[in-house]
């Protein structure tokens, strides 16, 4: 079951929850790949948590402030701060959420930058 959710400090980002009838696996955490949104290049983001629910994997695919429905943000810090703590926000919402045993960040282009640096 796929919902929209909105997380963050002032709910500012938003993103879509994939869960499955079963948790049996990590969450996987799908950023914006370059300035493309949650959906990701040509869809893959949609594909791939979809493929990952099904299996039993939940997914938050999200986007980062100032990217597809997530506003520009007016947090006055460096956007790599300013990403770390929007991913810490992702990340702790999505294990409250859903008591899965671990995340696994999933970037491409900038996003697997991020997803390094976490």
């Amino acid at each position: 079951m796929e919902r929209s959710v909105q997380f963050g400090q002032d709910k500012s980002l938003n993103g879509i929850m994939g869960l499955p009838d079963v948790i049996d696996g990590p969450v996987l955490l799908l950023s914006n790949a370059g300035s493309l949104s949650r959906t990701g290049p040509n869809r893959l983001w949609v594909q791939l948590s979809r493929a990952a629910n099904a299996s039993g994997w939940p997914t938050l695919r999200f986007d980062q402030s100032g990217f597809g429905d997530s506003p520009v943000s007016d947090v006055a810090l460096p956007i790599n701060m300013r990403r770390l703590d929007e991913y810490n926000d992702a990340i702790d919402f999505i294990m409250t959420e859903t008591g899965a045993p671990g995340v696994i960040i999933v970037g491409l282009c900038s996003g697997a930058i991020d997803a390094h640096d976490i």
